[in-house]
């Protein structure tokens, strides 16, 4: 009787201990997808209702319609995402995610979704700047997710920033801390709207695609990911959504060397 007892015991032991550590799974079309919302006009929190918007986000919710999936938005800070990727506490990463910044065995990424151009921001008095070539001694901020690769040969003396210190890099820049702040084109155009004391230089810094990440045993969710992305991108509800979060019309993703016709005025 004893020995009944002492596994008995033994067992509701090893099952609360077991039913402690791992995380509830989620059902399969409840998706949690994590974001930092602090890079506009990806990601970044509606002022009058609270929630997370941008972008990314409304593309998420077509992709999640098209799939009957439901979804819930997790806010978290962007060197935290792949981790709570990786631990299950969201399902997929849709934050103006790159590929080659983000590798990771244990996780996989979507199609591309966005082709976005780096561009340096420089004050507006620093006229004579046309690019990396003509930048003066001083340090250049990056603001974190940028892929650092094709800026390292020409850039040594760099200043990361992570994406809720990109106001901090802003005044920096402004007051000469900082050279010039390497961004990506639609953040820079959305931030400068406001600010007549800093300017976008013309020059394109080479182009990266934004993707989505999930983890590597998720295949099936990633596939009907990929599917419904494949038919929304050219579409005319992308077409709709990229007018309405970035004010012009979406380049095409096939060809990157349509990231060079001129920007529209901010």
């Amino acid at each position: 009787m004893l020995r009944f007892v002492t596994s008995t015991l033994l067992i509701a032991t090893l099952a609360l201990g077991c039913s402690s550590t791992q995380k509830p799974s989620r059902p399969f079309d409840l998706v949690a997808v994590g974001t930092d919302p602090n890079y506009p006009p990806f990601e970044s929190i509606d002022s009058a209702s609270g929630a997370t918007a941008g972008f990314d986000i409304e593309l998420v919710s077509l992709i999640a319609q098209a799939n009957r999936w439901r979804h819930e938005d997790v806010s978290l800070p962007y060197e935290e995402l792949l981790p709570a990727l990786t631990r299950g506490d969201i399902d997929i990463v849709a934050s103006a995610l790159t590929v080659a910044s983000e590798a990771q065995a244990d996780v996989v990424f979507s199609d591309p979704y966005y082709l976005v151009s780096r561009v340096l921001v420089l004050r507006v008095g620093d006229s004579m700047i046309t690019g990396l070539e003509d930048m003066p001694t001083g340090p250049v901020g990056v603001v974190a997710g940028t892929n650092l690769s094709s800026f390292s040969r020409q850039v040594r003396n760099t200043k990361t920033y992570q994406r809720k210190d990109i106001p901090r890099a802003l005044s920096e820049l402004a007051d000469g801390t900082l050279a010039a702040l390497i961004a990506d084109y639609p953040l820079a155009r959305t931030l400068l709207k406001t600010r007549t004391d800093l300017r976008i230089c013309s020059a394109s810094l080479g182009h990266e695609y934004y993707v989505f990440a999930m983890r590597s045993a998720d295949s099936l969710r990633l596939r009907r990911l990929n599917d419904a992305l494949a038919a929304l991108v050219g579409g005319f509800a992308y077409e709709q959504l990229h007018q309405k979060c970035f004010g012009y019309p979406p380049l095409n993703l096939a060809v990157p060397d349509s990231v060079s016709v001129k920007w529209p005025a901010r």
